[in-house]
């Protein structure tokens, strides 16, 4: 079992981490979460408070997987990472730690670039989903097909631990048809089939599906406008590589999207320390 602090979290532990030396072995972050603290450095009101974390960071040994949420996607495919993002974030970072300022041209693009992403989902994923209530309907039910034959279980659940949490159940449907489509973004021009696609997948992004297909249920069942930084929480959800693996966070959004063993809120935490 490993807690991953993002950067919420992050905000309200700080320094206070190397209070539990067990337990922070147990913990780690994430580069991405780091750059949305550095992001802020110079433009956000609270760029001191963001600085002084940093550096009130440099003093816990806190382990951080050191990619960003796209290079997460392409590690998922046991096929290696462009991590051009993560090195520019950490060249960005060193540089604000020595107070010194190269220019970062790169830093910047990719500062705009996840800036754009989040107003065009919480734009486009308002649009979708909050629109007025359709007018009720009355539906009939067949006792006849509710009580028909068996469906066949599909052989894939068979991977399942008996003793698994019932949302990796859902993982496991989700993975079948998510998997593809995501490497199938990230490499267009490959030829390689569904199967052959699962089978270099080894199930990191698992959590980030059920995480994105439960945001997605929500919003439409509840016909909900998205908030501002719902994207970067559901990318956060990239760092959940293993199926055990705890969220620690106050940001509600966590507690609608994962399944409730894999979230705890920072109080929580705290009384682990």
């Amino acid at each position: 079992m490993k807690y991953y602090l993002e950067t919420n979290a992050l905000r309200a532990l700080g320094g206070s981490l190397k209070n539990n030396e067990k337990l922070l072995k147990e913990s780690y972050t994430s580069t991405f979460s780091l750059f949305e603290l550095t992001k802020g450095i110079g433009r956000a009101r609270d760029s001191d408070r963001r600085l002084g974390l940093l550096k009130s960071l440099q003093s816990v040994e806190l382990r951080f997987i050191d990619f960003m949420p796209f290079e997460m996607m392409e590690l998922a495919f046991n096929n290696g990472a462009h991590v051009h993002e993560s090195e520019s974030v950490k060249v960005k970072l060193q540089a604000i730690l020595t107070n010194t300022e190269p220019a970062q041209q790169d830093y910047k693009e990719i500062t705009e670039r996840y800036e754009f992403g989040t107003k065009s989902f919480q734009s486009n994923m308002t649009t979708a989903c909050a629109v007025p209530a359709p007018p009720k309907e009355m539906i009939k039910l067949s006792l006849d097909q509710m009580l028909g034959s068996e469906r066949e279980t599909p052989s894939y659940f068979n991977k399942v631990p008996k003793d698994a949490h019932p949302s990796r159940f859902l993982m496991e449907n989700l993975k079948q048809t998510e998997a593809p489509n995501v490497f199938r973004t990230l490499y267009p021009e490959s030829n390689l089939s569904d199967h052959e696609i699962l089978n270099t997948y080894n199930n990191g992004l698992d959590l980030f599906f059920f995480a994105n297909y439960a945001y997605n249920l929500k919003r439409t069942c509840l016909r909900e406008a998205a908030s501002k930084n719902d994207l970067l929480d559901i990318l956060h959800t990239l760092y959940l590589v293993d199926h055990d693996n705890i969220i620690v966070s106050n940001d509600a959004i966590f507690n609608s999207i994962l399944p409730n063993i894999n979230s705890i809120s920072v109080e929580e935490y705290r009384n682990l320390l």
